[in-house]
């Protein structure tokens, strides 16, 4: 996706996985093997010459859930957005589809939905006394779904798992009732999986990239993820029911991998194995 202002380029792939976008490494953000499932990510870039006096508010989807305000302020005109960019993405389908409940077939579980999001944008200057050689430049920052707290990259520690669980039709807000549509709108999403960017100080024409990624502050509700003693053949199952297909000899190589170069870290901080 590409989106044209007066002096800026925008692009937005959240399925991008950026080599090293950060060029370094943090402690409490997922940096080990991972398997990146697209999604799409758009961007809305707002100014003062194309900025709305007015619009709809549509917070609540389409006013299937009851909230605190009353269905005449649902539709009443407010103002417009805050100038900038304002991204949303939307969620791999597998993660939106509710299955029966076994004990209540009338009922339908639907799964957690990624409560941690990495967002980092990245642009390139030309270097100093150069007319060709460039420098890539990123800002990051990651948004805590679950409290709607947006940290710079370099400032956040991860406070441990969520109590605030989401899914498709639960925001995670107790006063709102369940929506189908709550994911649909900027307005529904806003704050939990939408991110306002306030550029400053670019250089005029450029192109500005955005990546997205989610996990999970509860590990067990990724559904990848694998309880000690899960055969590969039932994991390779629940791929292929999620609507997901990956390289299987591929991923069995990286593990393979990573499991020699973990042992191998362990062997040195033990001071090596004793035979």
């Amino acid at each position: 996706m590409k989106t044209n202002t007066d002096k800026t380029n925008l692009k937005g792939d959240s399925k991008n996985s950026f080599s090293n976008p950060l060029g370094h490494k943090r402690l409490d953000v997922p940096t080990e093997l991972r398997i990146l499932v697209p999604m799409d990510l758009q961007a809305y870039v707002v100014h003062s010459g194309n900025r709305l006096d007015h619009r709809k508010d549509l917070s609540d989807g389409m006013g299937m859930k009851e909230s605190k305000s009353s269905y005449e302020e649902i539709d009443k005109e407010t103002g417009g957005l805050e100038d900038g960019i304002h991204l949303h993405w939307s969620l791999p389908d597998a993660l939106l589809v509710g299955r029966p409940n076994p004990e209540n077939e009338k009922e339908h579980t639907f799964p957690s939905l990624p409560d941690r999001w990495i967002i980092v944008r990245q642009w390139s200057e030309t270097l100093p006394d150069s007319n060709f050689q460039k420098s890539w430049r990123h800002e990051a920052w990651v948004l805590d779904s679950s409290s709607k707290i947006v940290t710079p990259h370099n400032q956040w520690i991860e406070s441990g798992p969520s109590s605030t669980r989401i899914t498709a039709i639960d925001d995670g807000d107790p006063e709102t009732e369940e929506d189908l549509a709550w994911l649909e709108t900027y307005d529904g999403a806003n704050g939990i999986f939408t991110f306002h960017d306030t550029p400053e100080n670019l250089p005029s024409g450029a192109t500005l990239n955005y990546m997205v990624a989610g996990w999970y502050s509860d590990k067990t509700q990724d559904p990848l993820f694998a309880e000690q003693g899960t055969t590969e053949e039932s994991w390779f199952e629940n791929i292929d029911t999620l609507g997901w297909s990956v390289d299987a000899k591929e991923i069995l190589t990286q593990v393979s991998r990573l499991h020699t170069t973990t042992s191998r870290q362990e062997e040195n901080q033990n001071g090596g194995v004793v035979g």
